[in-house]
């Protein structure tokens, strides 16, 4: 089967000590010429996150105004259609000024799960099972 992938993230910078106003109108941007490279129709929703980010916590507690975050969730049919591969080239080479920094990666679908699993813990020694879990 195609390998199929239906969500990417996009991790990016504007200069540093850029407003929040002007890191949004460049998620802004960016989220237009995704959608003008994938194909609007391909593109089931694009969530954005400007300014402070998770990982910042761990950098002194910048405010980081001028990071952010997208996730590009692709509708399922398309995902099967479109080369991961492609995707992640063209939205690369897409001509980013505006942008000081900025990382592209798929998550590939996982495998059917099928039904739930059971799972049975047994023991001669109550104490330590209870322990265990």
């Amino acid at each position: 089967p195609p390998e199929n992938v239906e969500k990417y993230t996009i991790k990016f910078e504007t200069h540093i000590g850029d407003s929040l106003e002007k890191t949004k109108e460049a998620s802004n941007k960016l989220s237009a010429d995704i959608e003008d490279t994938i194909g609007k129709e391909n593109i089931e929703n694009i969530i954005s996150y400007i300014g402070q980010s998770g990982t910042a916590l761990t950098e002194d507690l910048q405010q980081n105004h001028h990071t952010g975050e997208m996730q590009i969730y692709i509708h399922e049919e398309a995902s099967y259609k479109l080369d991961y591969k492609k995707v992640l080239e063209d939205v690369r080479n897409i001509e980013k000024p505006y942008l000081a920094k900025f990382d592209i990666s798929q998550e590939a679908a996982g495998p059917s799960v099928g039904r739930a699993i059971e799972v049975n813990f047994r023991s001669n020694n109550e104490e330590n099972l209870y322990k265990k879990v």
